[in-house]
């Protein structure tokens, strides 16, 4: 009788032991998981606190958005701009152009302009290691080609959005919230697209983008159906954000310019010309008086 009465017990027993030990396991995979993700967040903060204090570390991405449907086209020769409103007839590759150009080219890169080519800018921003504050660096090539195109599909601007993501992240820059967070603020620039009527010289006739917001107005010109790169460097500052600071091109078929046509005077040089001719004229009057 008390061999039949012991198996019975120890099953009982068993049933009221089983689910103490399944709610402990819970328990305490629920203290290891919440450790690991505290981990996780202590890490993240303690290296973005090292980054900071030695540097920063990350990439930069460009893209681009918001293209500018008015505007005006530039004699290259005498600097008289004509004025286009392509609000229904303007074709580029991104949102907010009436027409496409045939095909997409991702985010990073912005094409406008049909028939019969197009015009193109590539921003391929720099992955940066160890960049302290106040420090310029080389933030990323911008490429450029200037085709040919119907001057009623042009646009005239674009808005160039950088961001300064985490380093060793897949993809390289995760769509905000998603990923760790940027080590810098977000900038954004808006970027003129300037064409010119082909009336001068070569360089008089070079089409430009810019400026990118660098304290001077450099602006990235490119001859008539060529393609150059440049070098746009910035620096961290303060928060932490970011500063354009220059623009540096080696291209034969590029150079940095001012934002008017090779050759044309700029507005406050005409103004002096001018007050020079006046004192002249003035001066052999008196002369001859």
């Amino acid at each position: 009788m008390l061999s039949r009465l012991i198996p019975g017990v120890l099953q009982d027993r068993g049933r009221q032991i089983q689910p103490a030990l399944v709610a402990r396991r819970h328990h305490w995979r629920a203290l290891i998981t919440r450790g690991i993700h505290l981990s996780a967040i202590v890490t993240l903060v303690l290296w973005s606190a090292g980054a900071r204090a030695q540097g920063l570390t990350g990439v930069v991405q460009g893209t681009w958005s918001n293209p500018v449907l008015s505007g005006n086209t530039i004699d290259g020769a005498t600097g008289v701009p004509s004025f286009f409103n392509n609000s229904t007839t303007a074709a580029c590759d991104i949102t907010g152009c009436p027409n496409g150009v045939g095909a997409t080219f991702g985010p990073d890169t912005l094409v406008w302009g049909v028939s019969p080519g197009s015009s193109s800018v590539n921003f391929n921003g720099h992955f940066f290691s160890n960049v302290a504050l106040n420090t310029p660096f080389d933030a990323a090539t911008i490429t450029y080609f200037n085709g040919t195109s119907d001057l009623t599909t042009l646009i005239f601007g674009a808005t160039l959005n950088l961001r300064f993501c985490a380093p060793f992240q897949t993809p390289s820059c995760p769509a905000p919230g998603t990923g760790f967070a940027d080590v810098a603020d977000p900038l954004s620039t808006s970027v003129n697209i300037v064409t010119t009527a082909n009336t001068g010289t070569p360089d008089q006739n070079a089409d430009w983008i810019g400026p990118f917001g660098t304290p001077q107005p450099l602006t990235f010109n490119v001859l008539e159906g060529d393609s150059a790169t440049a070098e746009l460097y910035g620096e961290f500052v303060a928060d932490p954000g970011f500063q354009t600071t220059l623009l540096v091109s080696t291209s034969p078929n590029g150079f940095i310019g001012n934002g008017q046509p090779i050759g044309v005077p700029e507005p406050s040089s005409l103004v002096l010309l001018g007050t020079g001719i006046a004192a002249l004229g003035w001066s052999r009057r008196r002369k001859r008086m």
